[in-house]
């Protein structure tokens, strides 16, 4: 009998021996797995990110064309605004302000228009409108007071004998 549970003892040992052994190949293989798929989603990650940098480019070109399509529009805007500004040549008004008006055809009443000179310099066109009769241009885009064409105010005549 002691063959026996000497066989039995070795079949026990060689058992545990054979269990211990898949559970250590077991950790390992787990190890191994978590490897693996670690090393499998760093190259998903390499292999998606050209494709999302390609996106990314694509999305910029797109916003690049627009931003030029908008300037090449603000560009021909400036250039149609500067096209007729230039038929605005200086005036002085008789009270001494300055401002950009069209030039009267001959035998045409005063029917100006007056453009503000400081507008004109950064490409917008401003009409001035008349204050206080007019004595004052005013612009209603950059508030400038421009001394106008009529002094109205404290003009008084004296029609007495002379001397």
């Amino acid at each position: 009998m002691e063959i026996d549970t000497l066989l039995s003892d070795i079949s026990n040992t060689f058992a545990a021996a054979k269990t211990a052994l898949a559970a250590r190949d077991g950790a390992g293989l787990a190890k191994a797995e978590n490897v693996l798929e670690r090393q499998r989603m760093q190259l998903l990650k390499l292999a998606r990110a050209p494709r999302e940098a390609n996106a990314v480019l694509s999305q910029r070109v797109t916003i690049a064309e627009q931003e030029n399509v908008d300037l090449r529009q603000q560009l021909t805007e400036l250039l149609e605004r500067e096209g007729e500004l230039a038929q605005y040549k200086p005036f002085k008004t008789p009270l001494g302000g300055l401002c950009l008006t069209e030039p009267l055809p001959p035998g045409q009443r005063d029917r100006r228009v007056y453009v503000c000179a400081a507008c004109a310099y950064v490409s917008r066109k401003s009409e001035l409108e008349f204050e206080q009769g007019k004595t004052v241009l005013h612009c209603p885009e950059c508030q400038a007071r421009i001394p106008g064409i009529e002094e109205r105010q404290g003009f008084i005549e004296f029609f007495g004998p002379t001397v």
